[in-house]
């Protein structure tokens, strides 16, 4: 459980940060500030950001699982959770909206990568502990 309560906290920080700069950009732009724009990019962040979320979810479990060291497993994190964005908004421009959609709207997937990147370097204590090496050696097993 301690899994998906670090994925989803660290989603919900990127999508939460990348609103909220969407929305400050858009205010230096415009000169105006909207919080409905606000309450736009969140939902649509989230909505947007669920299959990079849910690819996620399936490659932490054996990248914890793998036999090397935490600082390694926690760049090859890095790398992969930044992969996932540009493949699962693909994934998602190509079911509902078709691949067209995916080359006119690439220039979102950037600021996106930086933020999920800031988002699991601000949790970086947090990667650590979930993804070192668990001790399975007891003083029951010495029997």
């Amino acid at each position: 459980m301690e899994r998906t309560n670090y994925i989803v906290n660290t989603w919900m920080l990127a999508v939460l940060i990348h609103s909220a700069l969407f929305t400050v950009g858009f205010f230096i732009l415009e000169g105006e500030l909207s919080i409905l724009l606000l309450l736009y990019t969140l939902p649509m962040g989230l909505l947007f950001s669920i299959p990079a979320f849910l690819l996620s979810l399936l490659i932490y479990t054996p990248l914890k699982n793998a036999g090397i060291g935490s600082r390694i497993k926690f760049i090859i994190w890095i790398l992969l959770s930044l992969s996932t964005i540009p493949f699962g908004f693909y994934l998602f421009c190509a079911l509902f909206f078709g691949s067209e959609l995916f080359s006119d709207l690439i220039i979102v997937i950037l600021p996106g990568c930086v933020l999920a990147l800031l988002s699991i370097l601000i949790r970086n204590k947090q990667s650590f502990q979930l993804l070192k090496p668990q001790n399975t050696f007891y003083e029951t097993n010495m029997v």
